[in-house]
């Protein structure tokens, strides 16, 4: 297989990868992502709520942001930049399983259980990271840009 067969089949799978996780990411705004007792909240309020707890110092929210940065970078094959996103996205994403309360009018939110939305969400930012690793890991670009004198 000639170098420039893998690497067309290193993109699409990378395409094939953004799309899975895009779809993993859009189910997880229809379904709960934290309870409180009876109660829940859907992805689509967390992602919108969700920049105001940047304010209270939740930084977990970000890796929606590394999700849409990894995506253009994978598209057009920066892979190197992807994997580095990645590894980024995945850190500030695990900050999320440490959130015991959230803000809210009526006093704080304490979650009871994190829900099928919220690991949904995980699992598409995991998913598009390892995914960028993983094609960085294989693909025969150059690693180092040569100098210009």
């Amino acid at each position: 297989m000639s170098i420039a067969d893998r690497n067309r089949r290193l993109h699409f799978t990378a395409k094939a990868i953004i799309i899975v996780a895009w779809v993993l990411f859009a189910a997880s705004l229809c379904l709960p992502v934290f309870h409180h007792g009876d109660d829940f909240m859907v992805g689509v309020a967390v992602l919108i709520l969700g920049v105001i707890g940047l304010s209270f110092g939740y930084v977990g929210w970000l890796g929606n942001v590394g999700l849409v940065v990894m995506t253009n970078q994978l598209w057009k094959q920066r892979n190197d930049w992807a994997s580095f996103n990645g590894l980024i996205s995945i850190i500030l994403a695990c900050t999320t399983f440490w959130i015991q309360k959230l803000p809210g009018n009526g006093g704080d939110w304490t979650i009871s259980e994190l829900g099928v939305g919220f690991y949904l969400w995980f699992s598409a930012i995991a998913l598009i990271s390892l995914g960028a690793i993983a094609v960085f890991a294989f693909s025969d670009q150059p690693r180092h840009r040569p100098k210009v004198d």
